[in-house]
């Protein structure tokens, strides 16, 4: 039988306007989101525990000729994450998209990692991608509609990063969490998918030396590291209704790393 194709309209199928968005972390990679989703039209609401960082890029989109506002939460604890959805649905009815960008790193030799070390990364990492994609999902569930984007890392694939066990552990956790989500929402027309960027020009990446980076880059197809801008155009896909039929994968945006790096380890 003949499949039948519908004539579609390509610029409805990337419409932001009025589209509710939740963005966590409002530094570095939160700020540049929250920038491009605001200029496709999308109503932002920035969620961080720092509330300078929020106030920050309040502001920045502010002078840029965007509104937009914050509701200090932290990703750690379910029962903030849980007041800060309630107060979104409360004011909007409706959450349309979360992007999940909060993370955390501390860098040490595996065997020197403590306790501490490993409840904050693991607490910020993977059970706050848990909580907050729980009081979400659970939105767009009665609403029947809704996109969840959770940034995981090409570490998350692919170890990569020197002395950074736990964050590593956690985004593999955060990519396979993702796919749980999305086969268990996907009856409720909720899609669920993960972003797995190579290193990111963000202040994370400072405690880094030059030669950890030489070394690196020359595995890569661009020869270096990834801007936040760069991730921009596969978070307004994953989150577009042009990918209505996309759910439950790990896109890696890493300059052809995993690529590189797989065909160098079978060499």
């Amino acid at each position: 039988m003949k499949p039948i194709v519908k004539e579609t309209e390509i610029s409805k199928l990337f419409q932001f306007t009025d589209k509710v968005t939740i963005i966590t972390g409002a530094g570095g990679l939160g700020e540049v989101l929250a920038l491009g989703f605001a200029q496709a039209g999308a109503k932002i609401i920035l969620m961080d525990v720092i509330a300078s960082k929020c106030a920050e890029t309040v502001k920045a989109l502010a002078d840029a000729g965007f509104n937009a506002e914050y509701i200090l939460t932290d990703v750690t604890n379910p029962e903030s994450v849980n007041a800060a959805v309630e107060q979104v649905v409360e004011k909007y009815g409706r959450i349309d998209i979360l992007l999940h960008t909060a993370g955390v790193t501390r860098n040490k030799p595996c065997l020197d990692f403590t306790k501490d070390d490993i409840d904050f990364i693991l607490g910020v990492n993977l059970n706050g991608t848990i909580y907050m994609n729980q009081a979400v999902g659970r939105v767009m569930k009665q609403q029947c509609d809704g996109k969840i984007l959770d940034i995981g890392s090409i570490g998350g694939l692919l170890s990569h990063m020197d002395q950074s066990m736990p964050y590593e552990a956690s985004k593999a956790a955060v990519h396979q969490l993702v796919r749980s989500f999305a086969n268990e929402m996907a009856p409720y027309h909720v899609n669920v998918n993960s972003i797995a960027p190579f290193w990111i020009n963000t202040p994370m990446i400072a405690h880094q030396p030059k030669e950890y980076f030489d070394r690196v880059f020359a595995l890569t197809a661009f020869g270096r590291c990834l801007e936040p801008e760069e991730l921009l155009g596969a978070a307004l896909f994953l989150t577009s209704d042009a990918a209505n039929f996309v759910t439950g994968q790990v896109l890696a945006v890493d300059g052809g790393y995993s690529t590189i790096k797989t065909m160098h380890s079978l060499e």
